[in-house]
């Protein structure tokens, strides 16, 4: 069964060979730049993921008084 992620990489990796003009033999390229952009996205929202939680952590009152 295909995971979101697999999905998602299977329509971009199309969407790339389709704005390549469609090359014969270039699959594998369009499909490890789609996985790169996905790790590329993934670890960006882990980023902001822990970025949300160190100023939800940051009490209000420490703030104001610096």
């Amino acid at each position: 069964m295909a995971t979101e992620r697999d999905e998602w990489i299977k329509e971009r990796a199309y969407t790339l060979w389709e704005l390549a003009g469609r090359p014969h033999g270039q699959d594998g390229e369009h499909w490890r730049q789609a996985n790169a952009e996905w790790e590329a996205g993934a670890q960006k929202a882990e980023t902001s993921r822990a970025s949300a939680r160190l100023v939800n952590d940051f009490p209000i009152n420490q703030a104001n008084q610096a």
